[in-house]
């Protein structure tokens, strides 16, 4: 690992010692975002739950208000 510039400003002045990045791991790269979804998708992602049912209602309306958040905050 590299050692910090502050890192070597303090040692030589006896500031500190130690290296306190020396410890940190480095961030993960390489991951993929996830893919955006087309419109079809979306519809048929609403029409999904079952709407005869408690449960189905309340799924149904969860994907709508998502649905209008995403175009709203585009």
């Amino acid at each position: 690992m590299k050692t910090s510039p502050m890192c070597l400003f303090n040692s030589p002045n006896k500031i500190r010692l130690d290296n306190p990045v020396a410890t940190h791991k480095t961030p993960k790269i390489g991951r993929a975002l996830p893919k955006d979804l087309s419109e079809q998708d979306v519809e048929a992602l609403i029409q999904a739950p079952d709407v005869t049912t408690a449960l189905g209602l309340r799924d149904r309306a969860m994907f709508e208000v998502k649905a209008i958040k995403n175009v709203l905050y585009l």
